[in-house]
């Protein structure tokens, strides 16, 4: 008798649906759960008690308890078992800082960013040139972010941020005409358009809409599968606008991007399935 194949969802409860010779378990919280590696087999303590894991699906955004997750990831890394995304490519790139690392490896046109470390260091940061735009921490989707049009705004939300022990970073604002998603599933490529509500992209959109390809610049395509190649990416969304000026901006990549679309969760799980029955 062929017993069951086990997928451990971690981050996220998706729905997924049935895949034939498979049994899903979904930790949405890192921080609850428990796990132990031995011999490179992975092992974890289910409502059936403890078993074997045959594949992990890490959709963690590093946002709840960045220690938790980077523990889980190293133990994982230790074993066999089939990750998606790799937990190597999740430890690299798990960090904004390491992913525009990459994203300026590609050689993707992002915009400049001013970083800083410290108490005091924010305090010397440039605004002569307004708009600013001030993002605080890890967050993904436009999260953490402050639009800057006076220095007096600037120092009142410096000196908020400052007391949060979180990254700081400071940038031009782009007005924008358009904002997309580019969503990559193991060479599979979906593009999103979303409409804004505020000025932020990617915060609260009134729509999504799926949208042709062909609609969007070859290099915006084909810089998002280059940047998947470079970390090594089973799934990636890029984040982009195109400016008032007709100029395509990356704003971020997520290694966990939202996957809510039904063509996109087919795409998902026949990801898994290749991944546990294809070896």
């Amino acid at each position: 008798m062929n017993k069951d194949k086990i997928v451990l969802a971690i981050g996220e409860n998706l729905k997924l649906g049935q895949i034939h010779g498979c049994r899903f378990y979904f930790c949405p919280d890192p921080r609850n759960i428990d796990l132990y590696a031995d011999n490179k087999v992975l092992y974890y303590f289910s409502v059936d008690g403890w078993c074997i894991v045959d594949l992990v699906l890490w959709r963690c955004q590093f946002d709840k308890d960045l220690l938790s997750e980077q523990r889980i990831l190293e133990l994982v890394l230790q074993t066999n078992v089939v990750c998606i995304n790799s937990a190597l490519s999740s430890l690299l790139y798990c960090h904004n800082a390491l992913m525009n690392y990459a994203i300026s490896e590609v050689g993707l046109p992002s915009i400049r960013k001013t970083c800083f470390f410290g108490l005091n260091a924010p305090y010397m940061g440039n605004v002569e040139h307004l708009s600013k735009v001030l993002k605080v921490g890890e967050f993904h989707g436009g999260y953490g972010k402050a639009l800057i049009d006076s220095e007096v705004k600037y120092i009142d939300t410096i000196d908020i941020a400052t007391k949060l022990g979180e990254s700081i970073s400071l940038e031009d604002y782009i007005p924008y005409r358009k904002d997309i998603r580019i969503l990559y599933i193991d060479g599979l490529i979906t593009v999103y358009e979303r409409v804004p509500s505020i000025w932020k992209a990617n915060v609260n959109p009134i729509s999504i809409n799926r949208i042709d390809p062909s609609s969007v610049p070859q290099y915006v395509i084909k810089g998002t599968e280059s940047l998947a190649l470079r970390t090594n990416a089973d799934i990636i969304g890029t984040d982009w606008i195109l400016s008032n000026n007709g100029n395509w901006y990356i704003l971020e990549a997520n290694l966990s991007p939202g996957i809510v679309f039904q063509e996109d969760i087919e795409s998902l799980s026949s990801l898994i399935e290749s991944r546990l029955f294809s070896r």
